[in-house]
């Protein structure tokens, strides 16, 4: 049945107090909002490699490129990545996937990104179901950096400009879809975003 909130929180007062009273509980230090800590940036590079095991031994590496990104709060900067990330990855005419996918031999199987919300995003490209052998003989870091440089040197003049314009109407095409069919999870994860 219905409980009456003031009486559930009559009920519960004393125990509520209690814990407050605690040696423990007071011992304790003050709580800090999770997420809302300065995210440390590293001070050099880090090549990291973790043995895991796959399904596929021969194809079941995973290859994770991260950096930092713009404040949480930089709402332009964090679109513009994202189309930037969407460019180089998606379909098989983009850059990492005609270099890493499509080409013979291949080095992995997809090409993909995320974003992480923090006080400073977090934003990595992933590349999933990685040849071990390939991986072994090539400088992934080098062929990753390169296509980078490649397209933002002289002010990013070998980008796709018309495949750029067709992925931000496809994007703004998208968005609005998501608030007209679920208004509920497009809102719900932006004010989620916003407070954490």
């Amino acid at each position: 049945g219905q409980v009456d909130c003031a009486a559930l929180c009559k009920a519960c007062a004393p125990t509520v107090e209690s814990i407050l009273k605690s040696d423990r509980i007071k011992s304790l230090p003050p709580l800090e909002k999770p997420f809302s800590s300065p995210v440390p940036k590293p001070s050099e590079s880090a090549r990291i490699s973790i043995a895991f095991p796959a399904e596929d031994e021969e194809s079941g590496a995973k290859c994770e490129f991260a950096w930092h990104g713009p404040a949480w709060d930089d709402m332009a900067e964090i679109a513009a990545l994202q189309m930037w990330l969407v460019y180089l990855t998606q379909d098989s005419i983009a850059p990492l996937q005609k270099a890493f996918v499509e080409k013979d031999p291949a080095l992995c199987g997809e090409v993909g990104f995320g974003l992480s919300e923090q006080t400073v995003y977090l934003f990595h490209i992933s590349l999933s179901s990685v040849n071990v052998k390939e991986l072994s003989t090539r400088d992934v870091d080098e062929e990753l950096s390169s296509i980078l440089k490649d397209h933002v040197k002289d002010a990013g003049v070998c980008i796709d400009m018309k495949r750029m314009t067709s992925l931000i109407e496809q994007k703004r095409r998208q968005s609005l879809s998501d608030v007209e069919e679920s208004p509920h999870d497009f809102y719900s994860g932006e004010i989620i975003g916003s407070f954490l």
